[in-house]
């Protein structure tokens, strides 16, 4: 490291050649409390906690990349290195100074200027951020890409896609209406002629920069009407822009912004409980079974995992709210809550359930909608999982019509004897999580799924899990504000079909139809002739 205490160089805040009226210039500048300081001829990387070496640099080489990374023209800061009379001395300070600027690349940010006033900037968020606009022609059909969206951070309008790597800011309203007018495909040239905040040349310049940040698109080749876009088609043309983006977006690999358990909110918010406060409503209390196992002959943990599959029709009367008791009991119960614990950096009270659940959060409500439970009446309820009761939080008969009817459209066939509806409180996980709370919620209902689907074959029950819901029906259903609780998952329940109905249920993949092809071990699932079997007047599978 260094014998004395890196001193910071002076610098300069703005260009020193003003840009031309017409034309965009470049600057760049280093991330804020990010500096560059000089010390015993030697460069380094410093912020207000480490100091990083760069390398060797003479006062001259070290003013030069300081001036660039604060402002500087790159063509003047390289002129400033070649006013000595040792051309190979020159030639030594060039190659050094684009070593190091290239080693700055992946923290530089861009501003690109018109006359002086800032349109827009970009940092890089993995690797360097393009160093030169897109090469396009005139003639190129551009348009903005489906991938980008746009939204206020701080005051500040952030363009965002999942095919950048830089995090770019439109720092001036002429570049925001110019990106809007993008969205129809044209000739660059004609979107530079047609707006008309800008100058033309700055206008082109301006495009083909948003080109090369991935924001802008250009078409593959021509068609009459229009042209093929490499996005609209292959690989990511199979993609949704909403689903793309929450997919890169929620896994490291495209920003560099803060991820995973930063806890952001600690301080400012306090955390919800792990135990949802009650709904008021008329209370159902529950069977609450004595003994782990079902019954001493239970099918194998194997042979359930073999036998799981989802099932459709339905037997000739519901399951009992004594069954449906015992159900929730063994898959969403709470089984215990503790903490907080902030010195095993758990500051919040979490909860243990039969399913797993990031972080301990346990995050999920369940809500069943019981339309053929005999024993129960008619209406939507939430599984109160600490109290292990049913709250009624809705009885109006139109309403718990519309929440069957979106089951049924979900999973076709018969109408479900109960459908389940898990909900977020969504706070749970965005208290503690940065980017990746609402996919941690996916995962975990994906987990209460399957914990769903393998207590209903041990039970004897018909599992169906569905791939969509209503979640404004939802929330008028209970009440709740769905940006605070909402649904993220739905699931069909009943009892199981008989006679031919289950026959065709367990038999869907046989061997004899020529478009089923079997893989690794297909036998093994025929025991769900015997695991998936109706239950016998005691309850028992």
């Amino acid at each position: 490291m260094t014998s004395a205490p890196p001193k910071p160089l002076a610098a300069e805040s703005q260009a020193v050649h003003p840009a031309a009226a017409t034309n965009l210039t470049l600057r760049h500048s280093l991330p804020d409390g990010v500096t560059l300081a000089a010390a015993d001829g030697r460069l380094f990387l410093r912020t207000d906690t480490a100091s990083a070496p760069l390398g060797s640099a003479d006062p001259v080489l070290a003013e030069a990349l300081t001036r660039f990374a604060s402002g500087l023209d790159r063509t003047a800061a390289e002129e400033s290195l070649l006013d000595d009379p040792d051309p190979v001395l020159c030639a030594h300070r060039l190659a050094r100074f684009n070593r190091l600027a290239g080693a700055l690349s992946g923290l530089l940010r861009r501003h690109l200027d018109l006359g002086g006033t800032e349109l827009l900037q970009a940092a890089p968020m993995t690797g360097a951020a393009p160093a030169a606009p897109a090469d396009l022609a005139d003639s190129t059909l551009v348009r903005l890409s489906r991938g980008a969206f746009l939204h206020a951070v701080g005051g500040r309008t952030v363009v965002d896609s999942a095919f950048t790597t830089s995090a770019v800011v439109l720092t001036d309203p002429r570049a925001t209406a110019l990106l809007g007018a993008l969205a129809t495909a044209a000739p660059l040239a004609r979107h530079a002629a047609d707006q008309t905040l800008l100058p033309e040349p700055a206008a082109r310049d301006l495009v083909r920069w948003l080109a090369a940040y991935g924001l802008v698109v250009a078409a593959d080749e021509e068609e009459p009407g229009g042209g093929r876009f490499a996005e609209d088609t292959g690989v990511l043309g199979q993609w949704s822009p909403v689903d793309l983006l929450m997919h890169t977006r929620s896994r490291l690999g495209w920003q560099n912004t803060p991820y995973g358990a930063t806890f952001r909110l600690l301080g400012e918010v306090e955390p919800q409980p792990a135990v949802r406060p009650p709904h008021t409503g008329r209370t159902v209390a529950l069977y609450r079974p004595a003994e782990l196992r079902l019954a001493p002959d239970e099918p194998r943990f194997s042979e359930i995992l073999e036998a799981r599959q989802s099932i459709r029709s339905y037997g000739p009367a519901g399951p009992t709210v004594r069954r449906l008791g015992e159900f929730l009991f063994r898959t969403a119960r709470t089984r215990a809550r503790f903490g907080p614990y902030p010195e095993r950096q758990m500051p919040y009270e979490a909860a243990d359930r039969p399913s797993p659940s990031g972080g301990g959060s346990q995050d999920l409500e369940v809500y069943v909608t019981a339309h053929r439970v005999e024993g129960l009446e008619r209406a939507v309820y939430h599984y109160d999982a600490w109290r292990h009761v049913l709250v009624e939080v809705c009885a109006e008969a139109a309403t718990v019509d519309a929440m069957l009817a979106a089951a049924t459209r979900s999973k076709g066939g018969e109408t479900p004897d109960a459908v389940v509806t898990v909900t977020s409180r969504f706070s749970r996980l965005a208290w503690k999580y940065e980017r990746i709370a609402y996919a941690t919620t996916l995962r975990n209902v994906g987990a209460l799924y399957q914990t769903f689907y393998l207590v209903a074959t041990a039970m004897g029950l018909a599992p169906c899990g569905l791939g969509g819901g209503d979640s404004a029906l939802v929330a008028r259903a209970i009440g709740v504000d769905p940006f605070e609780e909402g649904a993220v998952g739905d699931f069909a329940l009943g009892s199981l079909p008989t006679g031919a109905l289950l026959d065709a249920e367990r038999d869907r993949a046989a061997s004899g139809d020529p478009r089923w092809q079997g893989g690794q071990a297909p036998e093994w699932c025929q025991v769900r002739r015997t695991v998936i079997a109706a239950p016998d007047a005691s309850g028992t599978a």
